[in-house]
């Protein structure tokens, strides 16, 4: 039986969490996810993988290598680990046929795949022998889950034969409650499918094509415990999780008291209070009057100054948490630094390297960029991403003029949302203000970076905007108010139709914006930049929309 391990992601959704590091490696319980999925391996009976690697894959080779800052796995290594890298994004199916092709023979007949960005304990022999029994090409391992929206939902016949697929359907499109994990069983012939130096998915392309072929594909509903730690809640829950016993794995070190677990060399000051499930890792310090309760990992070489407050949160590697600081409910990532008498709320990340000034406070789901400032005593209310914080708000489109929101983060924003919208035009607008101009002018150069065509509106309010969309068939648009008190300036953007943006429109330009490199505009296949756009006036767009405003109002009135 041969392995695969898909660890070619990015973790787009996990940032500022893989600011530093690719999402195999983010640690789960001071111990990179990958590790879990190797050590699944080798408790079920297999001696070697081939791991696949795209994004940052030296990183991930020097851990398989075993070096220092990686340490070896609780269960003893594979065998045999040999990668297998992607010179561009292959998506899933793409990766795993690249690795067969080029080793036919050592990943002939039955393979077994698994995600190594995700957590699980499920167990892979039962699986196979329901894919032997089925006699089955292909056996998807299926979970059941309150919510499959952010999942690909796999409907199956009472037998366990698939027969629909649906990629993170909206609320009225979920047909069913069992996704998939990633975790698959296929016959190598199946890979024939895949053509070769293309991006295929196995969800989105290659398993509907089996099924529409007539393939023998089958889900299994698995038992034990599954988690994509797909976004920083569930990265925290799934150190939580392990931490607490709910699944197979458990954490490093000794237990030296139940549910207080200590790697080698942490240090406890007393009378510092540790109420389990914790875990201190190597090195780490816990300083006296400090209280750990609730679920908490501290990352090796970490600190928790005297008398700061910890509840269900993780903190990485080599950061600081500062006297008298709380952390309730969040993750402060490696190398961070949260001042004395700081908070962090709840679902609040704090990235890696990031400075929270001492008093101040990061408020519920706020995430604070890798490497970013936040000033003593500010409160911190939005996302933290392009510039350190004063005291001014700071997330995609709303922001201060000339600090967090200036023309060099218009252009880049402009960019990230030429490269989310669907196909046609752009609308820009503005008011009649000289900084909302100068913006707007700055919007437009990003749209045309990233490829677009752009249609430049006169000035005038959000109303025009909305209209232009509608009359010009665009993929949406902008509009720059000009700024309120103190420079506040929140800008109105919109979809096709002139509506709201759909939620793949959002979720693409969240990950285009937060992205810490060029956006990935329209180009072509092969990743190519955009041909650059052009931005074209509609001088006379005030006027039409005036006269078919009154001509709506007359054949509205009475007669």
């Amino acid at each position: 039986m041969k392995a695969v391990i898909m660890a070619g992601g990015e973790g787009n959704r996990l940032r500022p969490l893989t600011c530093d590091r690719p999402k195999p490696l983010v640690p789960i319980c001071n111990r990179p996810v990958l590790g879990y999925s190797l050590s699944l391996l080798r408790r079920h009976g297999f001696e070697g993988a081939v791991v696949t690697l795209g994004h940052r894959a030296g990183q991930v080779e020097a851990y398989l290598a075993g070096e220092p800052a990686f340490p070896p796995e609780r269960e003893g290594p594979l065998r045999h680990v040999v990668t297998s890298v992607e010179p561009a994004p292959l998506g899933t199916a793409g990766s795993v046929a690249a690795a067969w092709r080029a080793d036919p023979v050592g990943l002939g007949g039955t393979l077994v795949v698994l995600s190594g960005d995700g957590l699980t304990d499920i167990d892979l022999s039962a699986l196979v022998a329901f894919h032997r029994a089925r006699r089955a090409q292909v056996t998807l391992a299926v979970t059941r889950v309150a919510d499959p929206r952010e999942y690909g939902v796999v409907e199956i016949a009472p037998d366990g034969a698939v027969t629909r697929f649906l990629e993170k359907p909206a609320r009225d499109e979920a047909f069913a409650d069992t996704v998939n994990t990633g975790v698959y069983v296929l016959e190598a012939e199946v890979l024939e499918l895949v053509p070769p130096h293309r991006a295929w998915d196995f969800s989105r392309d290659l398993f509907p094509a089996l099924l529409a072929g007539g393939a023998r594909v089958y889900g299994w509903v698995a038992g034990g415990y599954w988690c994509d730690v797909g976004e920083p809640r569930a990265y925290r829950q799934a150190n939580l999780d392990l931490l607490a016993g709910r699944t197979a794995f458990r954490p490093p070190g000794e237990e030296v008291a139940p549910g207080v677990w200590l790697e080698e060399a942490a240090r406890l000051d007393p009378p510092a209070r540790l109420e389990g499930p914790v875990l201190l890792g190597r090195g780490a310090r816990v300083e006296a009057g400090a209280i750990l309760a609730g679920g908490v990992v501290v990352g090796q070489a970490a600190r928790v100054e005297a008398g700061a407050r910890l509840y269900a949160a993780v903190v990485g590697e080599g950061a600081v948490v500062g006297a008298g600081a709380a952390v309730t409910e969040a993750v402060v990532a490696a190398g961070a630094r949260v001042g004395a008498g700081a908070a962090i709320h709840r679902d609040a990340v704090v990235g890696p390297g990031a400075r929270i000034g001492e008093g101040a406070s990061v408020h519920p789901g706020v995430h604070v960029w890798a490497d970013r400032g936040v000033a003593a005593a500010a409160e911190v209310r939005r996302h933290v991403i392009w510039s350190d914080h004063g005291a001014g708000p700071g997330d995609l489109f709303r922001g201060t003029f000339g600090t967090d929101l200036d023309p060099v983060r218009a252009v880049r924003l402009g960019e990230a949302l030429g490269s989310a919208l669907g196909p046609g035009p752009v609308a820009v607008g503005a008011d009649p203000h000289p900084a909302a101009a100068t913006l707007a002018r700055a919007f437009e150069s990003g749209l045309t970076f990233a490829g677009r065509r752009v249609v430049t509106l006169p000035p005038a309010g959000p109303a025009l905007l909305a209209w232009a969309v509608r009359r010009c068939g665009a993929a949406g648009g902008v509009h720059v108010p000009a700024p309120g008190p103190g420079g506040t300036v929140e800008l109105t953007v919109v979809g096709r139709g002139g509506g709201s943006l759909t939620r793949d429109e959002e979720r693409r330009l969240e990950r285009a914006a937060a992205g810490p490199g060029p956006v990935a505009g329209v180009g072509g296949p092969d990743g190519e930049p955009p041909a650059p756009g052009e931005a074209r006036p509609f001088p006379e767009a005030p006027l039409l929309f005036l006269r078919e405003t009154v001509q709506r109002a007359v054949r509205g009135a009475p007669g």
